[in-house]
Formats: C-alpha cells, sequence, structure tokens
C-alpha cells in the first residue's frame, strides 16, 4: 500500500516538473508568437474603452516573469483625431499572467506608466475632467452597475461584474494639465507624480497613494474608495481623501456622488499657516491681499461643487476660536464665504485685519489698509461674541457682520456692550469711485465718557459722566492716520451730571480779572462739576469746527466755538463764562481765547473782566 501511494506520488511530481519544463520552453514562442503589440494595444483598448496605440517596438521578457516594455503609448477617443490623446506615456511596462498567456490570454498583473501625460478638460462645475471612454470593461462594469443600483438603490448586487481590473497601476513622472478647447492651451495642474494605484476587480475597493508638485508646492495625495464602480455608476459610495503639503493641510471621510453636480456629505479638516497664500497657491487671483493668517476648518461638509457648506464648523482664523455654519461659493468669479460664527473671545483688530478691513495693529499709524482684496474675494459673515477686544477697548454681548462684495467692504457692530453703556460701529471701505474713500460710525449711549476718551488716547478736558455720542467721518483712505487729517462729518455728545479732572473754575476766573496768558495747568488740580454738557462739531478735510461746546454748572454757564484741526493739533477757541439765568448776587460774564496745542492749551482773556451788581 505504501509502495503505491509513493509511486503516485512519484508521478505527480514528475508531471509536475515536466508541466513546468514545457511552460518554460514554451515561453519564448508565446513571447514570440502572441504577446505583440497589436494584441496588447487590443486588449489595453478592450479595458479602458479608448483606442490604445503603440507607437514603438515592444521590448518582451520572459524571465523571471513575462514583461512587456511598451515605448511611446496613447490612449484617444475614438474618432476624435482633432483632439489630443486623453493619456501619452514615454513607457508602459506590463507584467503578465504566465498561466494566462499559456492560454493564449493577455492578463495585466501589474502596469507602470513612466513619464505620463494625462489631459483633463473644463468640465460641469468648474471641475476639471476626462473625456469620458466609447466602451470597454470600465465602462461595461459602470453601466451594469449603473442597472444594479437601478434595481436596489440600497444594496445593490455586484456579484455579475467581478471581472479583473488592472491591479496595480504604478506610474512616475506623471503629469497632469487641463486644456482649453476653445483656445487649444494647457494649464498645468500637477508635476511629477509617483505612486500607485491598487484596484484588483470591479466590485473592490480603490486605493491611491501619490506625491508630487503643485505650483513648485510639494504634496501628498492618499485616497480610498470602497466601491468606485458604484461612485462612477452615480451612485454614492464612501471616500476618504487626504492632501498635505506646506500651504494645506486637508482631509475628508464620508460619502461622494459623483453624477453631476458633485455631491459630498462627510466630515473634512482644514488648515493652513496662510489662506492668503494658499489661495493664491491654488490659483485664486487675490493680488496683494492682506495676510490672512493661519486657518483652520473642520466639521460636517456638505453639499454640492460649487456651492458647499460646513455644519457645525469649528473654526480658528489667526488666534481666534468659533464655531457655527460656513458656506463656500466657487465660480467663475471670485469665492464667496459666508456664515455665521459665535466666539468666546474675538480679537476683532486680528480677525478683520486678515480680511483687509482693519490695519494689522489697533493703532493710527501709517499702517497701510490693503485695498486689492476688494474685488476679488466676497464675504458676508455674522458673528457674535461673549466678549471682544479692539487694542484697548474691551466689549462684550458683541453682534457683528463683515462684509466683502465687489469694490465694498464693510463691518459693523450692530449690538455690543462696553464702558458701562450700549455701542454700535461700522467701518465702511469703498473703492467704486476709482479711488480708495472710509467712512467711520459710532453710536454710543449711556456709557462711561472718560474711559471711552481714554481708550481713544484722549486725555485733558474730558468730562466723566454717562454720555451719548454721535461720530460720523468719511474721507479718503490710505492710513487710518491719513483719514483722521483729510476726513469730514459731524461729531456729537451730551452728557448727564459729571466733573472735568484738572480745571478750577474759580482760579480760571481769578486769573481771567488780571488779564494775560496762561497755561491751563496753571488752573489744574481743581475739579469743575456740571449738571449738563453738550458738544456739537462739524469735520471738514481733518478741521473740527466747534459749532456749540457748553457745561452748565450750578452758577455759571461755560461755552467754547472755534477750530481744532487734526494736523498739528493746534487749538483756536473763543469762550465765555456766562452766568445762568436767575443768579442773584454777583454775576460774572468773561470771555477769554483758548490756543496752543491740544496737550498744552493756554489761555488769555480777551476783554476785561465786566461784573454786573
Amino acid at each position: 500500500m505504501a509502495s503505491r501511494f509513493a509511486k503516485r506520488s512519484i508521478t505527480a511530481l514528475a508531471g509536475l516538473a515536466l508541466a513546468a519544463v514545457a511552460l518554460v520552453a514554451a515561453l519564448p514562442f508565446i513571447a514570440s508568437t502572441q504577446i505583440v503589440r497589436d494584441r496588447i494595444a487590443q486588449e489595453f483598448s478592450n479595458w479602458s474603452g479608448y483606442r490604445v496605440t503603440v507607437h514603438g517596438v515592444p521590448r518582451i521578457d520572459v524571465w523571471p516573469s513575462i514583461r512587456a516594455e511598451l515605448p511611446d503609448v496613447a490612449l484617444s477617443g475614438w474618432g476624435a483625431t482633432d483632439q489630443p490623446p486623453v493619456l501619452t506615456s514615454r513607457t508602459v511596462e506590463i507584467d503578465l499572467s504566465a498561466i494566462a498567456a499559456l492560454r493564449g490570454d493577455i492578463v495585466p498583473v501589474k502596469v507602470r506608466f513612466v513619464d505620463p501625460e494625462l489631459r483633463m478638460a473644463r468640465g460641469e462645475g468648474g471641475l476639471p475632467a476626462l473625456r469620458s471612454p466609447a466602451g470597454g470593461k470600465l465602462r461595461r462594469a459602470v453601466e451594469m452597475a449603473r442597472v444594479a443600483v437601478d434595481e436596489n438603490p440600497a444594496d445593490p448586487d455586484l456579484s455579475a461584474i467581478r471581472s479583473s481590473a488592472f491591479g496595480v497601476v504604478e506610474f512616475s513622472g506623471a503629469r497632469i494639465v487641463e486644456t482649453d478647447g476653445a483656445e487649444g492651451g494647457e494649464k498645468e495642474l500637477l508635476t511629477g507624480l509617483t505612486g500607485s494605484m491598487q484596484w484588483s476587480a470591479f466590485d473592490r475597493g480603490l486605493s491611491l497613494n501619490a506625491t508630487g508638485m503643485m505650483n513648485d508646492e510639494e504634496i501628498r495625495i492618499e485616497s480610498q474608495i470602497t466601491q468606485p464602480v458604484l461612485l462612477l455608476a452615480g451612485a454614492t459610495a464612501q471616500l476618504s481623501f487626504s492632501l498635505q503639503s506646506a500651504p494645506l493641510q486637508v482631509s475628508y471621510n464620508g460619502v461622494a456622488d459623483i453624477e453631476a453636480p458633485l455631491f459630498i456629505d462627510g466630515e473634512i479638516q482644514f488648515a493652513t499657516p496662510s489662506l492668503s497664500d494658499m489661495l493664491a497657491w491654488a490659483g485664486y487671483d487675490i493680488g496683494g491681499m492682506a495676510a490672512v493668517g493661519k486657518t483652520a476648518i473642520s466639521g460636517r461638509l456638505h453639499g454640492q461643487v460649487g456651492a458647499v457648506k460646513i455644519e457645525d464648523a469649528r473654526i480658528t482664523i489667526g488666534d481666534n476660536p468659533g464655531r457655527g455654519l460656513v458656506e463656500v461659493a466657487l465660480s467663475e468669479g471670485p469665492p464667496v464665504v459666508s456664515g455665521t460664527l459665535a466666539f468666546d473671545d474675538l480679537d476683532l483688530v486680528s480677525f478683520l485685519s486678515a480680511f483687509s478691513v482693519l490695519p494689522a495693529s489697533s493703532s493710527l499709524s501709517t499702517e497701510t489698509l490693503e485695498e486689492s482684496l476688494l474685488g476679488k474675494f466676497n464675504l458676508d459673515m455674522r458673528l457674535s461674541a461673549g466678549n471682544a477686544s479692539a487694542g484697548p477697548v474691551q466689549l462684550a454681548n458683541v453682534a457683528a457682520a463683515v462684509q466683502i462684495r465687489d469694490n465694498l467692504a464693510t463691518f459693523d457692530i450692530s449690538d455690543a456692550t462696553g464702558f458701562g453703556g450700549n455701542i454700535s460701529t461700522g467701518i465702511r471701505i469703498d473703492r467704486a469711485s476709482g479711488r480708495q474713500t472710509g467712512e467711520f460710525r459710532l453710536l454710543a449711549s449711556g456709557i462711561d465718557s472718560a474711559a471711552l476718551a481714554a481708550a481713544a488716547g484722549f486725555k485733558r478736558m474730558i468730562p466723566q459722566a454717562r454720555a451719548k455720542i454721535s461720530v460720523i467721518l468719511n474721507g479718503p483712505l490710505a492710513t487710518p492716520d491719513a483719514f483722521l487729517r483729510t476726513a469730514s462729518g459731524s461729531i456729537a455728545a451730551t452728557f448727564d451730571t459729571g466733573t472735568i479732572a484738572d480745571v478750577d473754575l474759580a482760579a480760571l476766573l481769578e486769573r481771567a480779572r488780571h488779564g494775560g496768558f496762561f497755561a491751563l495747568d496753571d488752573i489744574g488740580g481743581g475739579t469743575l462739576a456740571f449738571e449738563r454738557a453738550e458738544l456739537k462739531a462739524t469735520m471738514a478735510n481733518g478741521v473740527a469746527t466747534v459749532e456749540k461746546a457748553e457745561a452748565r454748572t450750578a452758577r455759571q454757564m461755560i461755552v467754547l466755538s472755534g477750530l481744532m484741526p487734526y494736523v498739528g493739533r493746534s487749538l483756536a477757541l473763543s469762550g465765555r463764562i456766562l452766568p445762568t439765568s436767575g443768579q442773584d448776587g454777583e454775576a460774572i460774564d468773561i470771555s477769554f481765547f483758548v490756543g496752543g496745542s491740544w496737550n498744552a492749551p493756554f489761555i488769555s482773556a480777551v476783554l476785561p473782566p465786566r461784573i454786573d451788581e
């Protein structure tokens, strides 16, 4: 029994050995008679659906594996003789199945494209797209998948399309360009791509890994699709994608439907150290846009190509983290970003400087406001913040909006609490007239006027009282300081009962009786108490004309009028101290002049004091 088993085993081994010898002996014959250029081109055409042309003479290696090296390969659309090939490759290397070759079949195990160039055209939604093949195994698989989806959209049966794909496709030195059919030009999208795509069968998943260059920056791309044939058939499929580069890091994990218009729904993470640099790198013309700092967004990305929204968004612009809803619209014009964001704490200067609405610092120096963003980036954001700051200004319960559209940029705080009262303010930058102009508005009520003045940099002769203030200024805008030098508009304020520090009214009256000049500091040290005060002034070309400045005390009324230029910050004011009506006893009427500068005013009696008995 054992002997019989041993004989059978030896016979089987001998048969296998003979088969192996026969296979090796047959390889040159197979290579020379069946694996020829036309047959391989035909098989490529059958698989891809494109017309495949091999212009060079193939090279066939049969040991240690069967490999075909095809020079100068082109894949073109059938009948598209007036259009360039969809794909050209300097060399295509194919590892073939030896067993299939014995049967006379061409079955690729691995395909490697050397220096290929892929041409894409502008598709619907503005995205680059391939020209669709006329047929081929892939297209037939997609059509069968479409039927399966129609029959059972929830769980399509893909058992009928288990034909093998190429398995592994490798590429090196690849270049992807976008062609302009109207003008015949080409736009380079990616270069130097090296990587691989693995797709073992049409009903299996696909993975892609590649590195390369995009606009002179190195990128790394990774993607996985669970059912690519369903995606190509117009159904949704699970998709993950990531792109890593110095200007941009983005990843997506969710579902996608590439049937026009493209639809996506999943989690996205987006981060860039500079949003302005990233947009310029991606090809959006933003000119000399101000440096929009580091930006990060994550949340649920939902929508169609050209119009998507990020729900439950967590966003950081500069050092300002917030949450809410962000919508992005991409078209032939400027990109449009809109939405609603809520912040716990918001630095208004850094946030708005990112979009060229404010300079990057809170000082009124010579820092230039960028104008190039206007007309190149559209923004419409509604903002809220528990606490917000703008330099020394501290606000709470802020409701605001920032808009940039065409030649107009606006920032409005519609409601906020600050300095003990309510504040609304707005900034408007307009370039519609061909030159950049600005407008500033401030309306405050019930505020601590001294605290507001200190935050604005004014320290002398400021009433300490609850006040209502209105400021409207407009004029040419290059820098904040230049704006104030040329601004026109109006300033109005009313003050409830309060005081003015460092003003001794009795000392003022005494010095005025003797005439001559004296500095305001000479009568400092006291406090002027008033029952009510009011200010009205107009601005024209940076010069404030004080039409009415009154402070009413229990016995006197102090009145000022005149000029206060911003340039030089000089003073040219005339004043009077009048008795209030109904006063008994000594009544005083004194006229005087206030000159000097804002920081060092001086006073001179204009007329000899007149005392009415």
